[in-house]
């Protein structure tokens, strides 16, 4: 039988099975619309914390620096959003094309939405929204851009952002 849940009795819910694959859908879906449509328009960087790494001799330094302020801003519209920022005296800023999107992962007991934005090919950052409870995203005014040190980025960077 296609799609079913099978017990110890061995009856089949079919329905049962198909509710709960779709309502898994659905869900997923309604955030990353949520989350989309709550980064279009302009947001302020107003805080940046970046962490330098390095090997010394066997033991791992790193440097912080944090600064506050008005450290630039990003502009979102449906798919295209420009961009400027100082990060530690250096300007970024471009216009690219960006993409959001989910995934359900295991955080400790239970399962969270994780959402990743991705800026042309130059940067991809976890996102997240407000105080990161359920739904944070919708109609979100505080976001938080989390890059992690990779291949387009040596050091770890987090932007906090807030809506205009």
């Amino acid at each position: 039988m296609w799609l079913s849940i099978v017990n110890e009795g061995m009856k089949t819910y079919p329905i049962y099975s198909l509710l709960l694959v779709s309502l898994m859908l659905i869900a997923c879906v309604k955030d990353e619309k949520q989350a989309s449509n709550s980064i279009e328009g302009l947001w302020q960087v107003n805080e940046m914390i970046t962490i330098y790494a390095y090997d010394n001799g066997g033991f791992l330094d790193e440097d912080v620096v944090e600064e506050q302020g008005d450290l630039g801003s990003f502009d979102f519209g449906e798919n295209i959003v420009d961009y400027e920022f100082i990060r530690n005296d250096t300007l970024f800023s471009g216009q690219e094309n960006w993409t959001l999107s989910t995934e359900r992962v295991n955080e400790g007991f239970i399962r969270v939405t994780k959402f990743t934005l991705k800026v042309g090919e130059r940067f991809e950052f976890d996102v997240a929204f407000g105080d990161q409870t359920k739904n944070a995203e919708k109609n979100a005014t505080e976001m938080r851009l989390i890059q992690m040190p990779g291949e387009q980025e040596e050091v770890y960077f987090q932007m906090m952002m807030e809506k205009e």
